[in-house]
């Protein structure tokens, strides 16, 4: 009896093509995750995940928009496998790197081990509006940043994590203005910013924020301007199309563009990505954006 295996006819086109079309930037970072996750397989075939959301916060730290990055402090709240916490990090003084699931954050820290040295601080929790121990739901097979304290399935795994508020933590770990915050909590982003509220106040950064959950998108956008935020900024892509497959066949042919354009109501439309802005800031957003 001899032994024999047929690789499957996709199987053997996609990895080859990936293999020789697919070419390393001599400046892009060394990213470890995991294959059957979406940022995994994104990573396998473009290098990085969230491209655009990436270049935009890199140009609000090149034109000043993010004050004086170099000598502030970022804080990536939802940090996954790093891809924002480190090709942002170079650009600041110190990064407080939040990612409170228990095998991601173990990917995170070797991914910042091997990419470094970098002032990164990953730190093992999540935060909230009060301490606490809750329960971390995993999302949807196949995507673990949609791991979850406010969606949960019951065939989901879960893990009990640890809950601290952020002026805590960034109190007992940083004496430096924070300049840039990111939070990514799949629907805990009120709380977040409630127990953050002393920092956002003091320091004013510019804070960036999912806004793909109708019911929690207005509630954000008015705790951010309780707190004195007065501008709204959202990754835009064009050409909008309705219908997907239209939609492929079109940005397949002509790209994707994409472009920062201030909105006023966050409640009728999802984005990917919206960045808040203090009056400063904005300020600097408007001189940046002069012809």
């Amino acid at each position: 009896m001899r032994f024999s295996y047929t690789e499957p006819l996709a199987t053997f086109w996609a990895r080859h093509l990936l293999n020789r079309l697919r070419k390393r930037p001599a400046q892009e970072l060394r990213l470890c995750a995991f294959p059957d996750d979406l940022i995994g397989r994104e990573i396998a075939v473009a290098g990085t995940y969230e491209a655009a959301g990436l270049a935009a916060m890199q140009w609000l730290c090149d034109t000043g928009v993010v004050q004086s990055p170099a000598a502030s402090v970022f804080l990536d709240i939802g940090a996954n496998v790093g891809i924002y916490t480190l090709t942002l990090a170079p650009r600041f003084a110190q990064t407080l790197a939040f990612e409170p699931h228990p095998v991601v954050n173990r990917v995170l820290e070797l991914n910042a081990d091997i990419n470094g040295p970098l002032d990164v601080s990953i730190v093992r929790c999540g935060l909230s509006d009060a301490e606490c121990i809750a329960e971390l739901s995993e999302g949807v097979p196949g995507n673990l940043g949609a791991s979850s304290l406010e969606r949960a399935t019951a065939a989901a795994r879960k893990y009990a994590i640890h809950l601290r508020r952020g002026d805590d933590v960034v109190r007992e770990m940083t004496k430096s203005t924070v300049a840039l915050v990111k939070i990514d909590v799949e629907g805990h982003e009120p709380k977040v910013i409630a127990g953050l509220s002393q920092v956002l106040c003091r320091d004013q950064p510019v804070v960036a924020f999912e806004a793909n959950d109708d019911m929690h998108n207005q509630e954000i956008a008015d705790l951010l301007a309780g707190l004195g935020y007065v501008r709204f900024l959202a990754l835009d892509w064009s050409p909008s199309i309705p219908w997907p497959w239209l939609r492929v066949i079109v940005l397949t042919l002509a790209g994707a563009k994409t472009a920062l354009k201030p909105v006023d109501d966050i409640r009728r439309t999802k984005y990917s990505l919206v960045f808040a802005l203090p009056p400063d800031a904005a300020a600097r957003w408007e001189q940046a954006t002069q012809p």
